[in-house]
């Protein structure tokens, strides 16, 4: 079919009928006019599935209904069926788009938008745009462009079509209205990634190689998974003689595209019933870090294929990803139920019992995703880590010596060997080991990871500046590692750098809520910095995930007990705390936290007894002199019938 460029006016239409016969379906009844709206050709849906397939079928004979009722009474536009007539002809090429059926979704959304124009229909500017986009996918680029320059002369400011004009001018090899295209879009949304990286990858052709390396850059910062942005960006780096850096970046470049809100196409979604669509889009938001949206898409697979393990190993990757832990947790157990020979499985589960702690239950997966896979080196590695956390040292390095002998090239199992040589008291070896993935053109999260543990050894050494330059170089390529964000953090604390400690602690809660060191040093950073309401908030938030912690239970009572903040002290609640806590678990710092909780409450009499007891139990233990007498301080207090709102000292 030739492409139409004109567009016509509101008109009178002359009827005439075609028959066309469908393979798949009833005969559907088209009618022209002098516009030429065109019958839609035969499509062969014999690969799709059953339930696309049904799809179509009904909604091109809804089409073929409506088509002959309108026919019947004349096909005048000013009938009440002419809109309904444009509506359905834009829903069936709206449906083939999405299917992949250009040639049909072309010809169908053609023949709405010419009843469209005569009815100056609502949903025109929509049905514009939509044809423009099949227009570029059929590789048309001049009447995709006159489709866009409507939309935007309607919307200038909408963004999908001004980074969607953008992309044409540039494989037109039309760089300079491109680029102009691409500044109309950056007002419009100025931290778009596909904006900024659209000018970043202009600028570098140009050979304005640091402003591209600033765009890029922050594209990237902002979307990640652009990581074809990498190509540009490092050719960039590379002309302006920064080779390492320019090296790192290539590297990290993976194909994938940069992705911009579009919600005229993403909308389409919702009609789609296509199982393996399902499953490809879902996979494609899971790759995009959209996790919410792949969870519920990967959820409506498995409404209608609830026994395919695939996707139910994804959906528990989202779920964990989402912090939904007992969800992902599940997903992951039934995964492994339908496919017992499913590695990955195994592998993600033993990974997230083993951060939560339970290493007897992930050394078990461990075990089995080996071996269903023993040459993969992310297996090998944290399998031989758990068995080190174990205290299993020995085995450990009998797992990653031969994966080594046959992988001599692999940083992830050379890093591991050294950090289980350090788990065995081995250091001397470990350190030689290590410090070569510390240095510059190693992967960066491995570069990050060994800069943390010669971190630690600058620690037990004694070497506190080194220490604190390794953790923040590590902080550097991997800003998102919780323990490189809690070592520093605790350095930082004792240094007295409260704020910057807090924000650190913070970033280790985000990314694992479950690290009790980050949840409490978190809420000590706030205590220091005398913040104790936001304290209180802190630990409330983080025995949500650590509901069994004693040392947040523990210290969340005192804090409620005896803050000198009125608006933080909570005695009710403290003595509740503290009661279960002396029944788990009764030591003396717990005692008397009760014994403080039971004065705020005016329950002196119980106050003074439990204090006693702790003061009996220091004095008989040979407690230091100044701990006593702040005990006897204390106990004073509450037989003067006074409360001493400091959770630390008796004043």
């Amino acid at each position: 079919m030739a492409t139409r460029t004109s567009r016509s006016p509101r008109r009178s239409f002359a009827v005439w009928v075609v028959l066309l016969a469908l393979g798949w379906g009833p005969t559907l009844v088209v009618a022209g006019t002098a516009g030429e709206l065109e019958p839609l050709p035969t499509t062969d849906l014999s690969a799709e599935e059953a339930e696309v397939r049904a799809q179509l079928e009904v909604r091109r004979r809804a089409l073929d209904e409506l088509w002959k009722e309108w026919s019947a009474a004349g096909s005048s536009i000013d009938d009440r069926r002419a809109p309904a007539v444009a509506e359905s002809f834009a829903e069936v090429g709206a449906l083939h788009y999405l299917y992949g059926h250009l040639q049909v979704a072309r010809i169908s959304l053609e023949n709405a938008l010419e009843l469209a124009r005569a009815l100056e229909h609502p949903r025109l500017v929509e049905w514009v745009y939509l044809l423009a986009v099949v227009d570029t996918d059929l590789g048309a680029a001049d009447p995709a462009l006159e489709g866009l320059n409507e939309v935007l002369a309607a919307r200038p400011r909408d963004l999908a079509p001004l980074i969607r004009k953008a992309e044409l001018l540039v494989n037109q090899a039309r760089f300079e209205e491109a680029g102009e295209v691409y500044e109309r879009a950056r007002i419009v949304a100025p931290d778009a990634p596909a904006v900024l990286g659209g000018l970043g990858t202009l600028a570098s052709r140009k050979g304005q190689h640091e402003r591209a390396i600033e765009l890029l850059s922050a594209a990237l910062e902002r979307q990640p998974e652009a990581d074809s942005l990498n190509y540009v960006l490092g050719q960039s780096l590379r002309a302006v003689g920064r080779m390492d850096e320019a090296r790192a970046a290539l590297r990290k470049n993976k194909q994938g595209l940069t992705r911009f809100p579009d919600p005229w196409i993403d909308g389409l979604g919702q009609d789609n019933v296509s199982s393996m669509a399902l499953m490809h889009e879902a996979n494609a938001a899971m790759r995009r870090g959209e996790m919410e949206r792949a969870a519920g898409l990967f959820q409506r697979f498995l409404l209608r294929q609830p026994d395919d393990a695939l996707a139910t190993y994804n959906l528990g990757l989202t779920q964990l990803a989402l912090q939904q832990r007992e969800a992902g947790l599940a997903s992951l157990r039934r995964a492994i139920e339908l496919d017992p020979e499913f590695s990955a499985p195994h592998f993600f589960l033993a990974s997230a019992l083993a951060e939560d702690g339970l290493l007897d239950e992930a050394v078990v997966h461990y075990r089995q995703a080996y071996s269903l896979d023993p040459n993969e080196a992310d297996i090998v590695a944290e399998y031989a880590t758990a068995l080190a956390q174990q205290g299993r040292s020995a085995e450990a390095l009998g797992l990653l010596q031969p994966a080594l002998d046959q992988q001599p090239q692999s940083n992830q199992l050379r890093l591991r060997y050294g950090v289980v040589l350090l788990a065995a008291g081995r250091v001397e070896e470990a350190r030689p080991i290590l410090e070569p993935l510390a240095r510059d053109g190693v992967e960066n999260a491995l570069q990050a990871e060994a800069l943390y543990h010669l971190a630690l050894l600058d620690l037990g050494s004694g070497s506190l500046d080194q220490a604190r330059r390794r953790l923040e170089r590590s902080r550097r390529l991997d800003p998102g590692s919780a323990t490189t964000n809690v070592a520093l953090a605790q350095i930082l604390g004792a240094a007295g750098e409260l704020p910057e400690a807090l924000e650190l602690y913070q970033s280790a809660t985000r990314a694992r809520p479950r690290d009790d060191r980050a949840q409490f040093g978190r809420a000590m950073a706030l205590l220091l910095l005398e913040r104790d309401v936001e304290a209180v908030a802190a630990l409330e938030s983080a025995l949500e995930w650590l509901p069994e912690h004693l040392g947040l239970r523990h210290l969340l009572a005192r804090v409620l007990a005896a803050s000198d903040s009125a608006d933080a002290r909570d005695g009710a609640r403290a003595v509740t705390l503290a009661e279960a806590l002396v029944r788990e678990l009764l030591t003396m710092e717990h005692a008397e936290t009760l014994a403080m909780a039971l004065a705020e409450v005016g329950r002196f009499e119980e106050a003074i007894v439990w204090q006693q007891r702790v003061l009996d139990r220091a004095s008989a233990s040979g407690a230091p002199p100044a701990a006593v007498e702040q005990l006897q301080r204390r106990l004073d207090a509450f037989r003067g019938g006074r409360v001493l709102h400091d959770p630390w000292e008796a004043r």
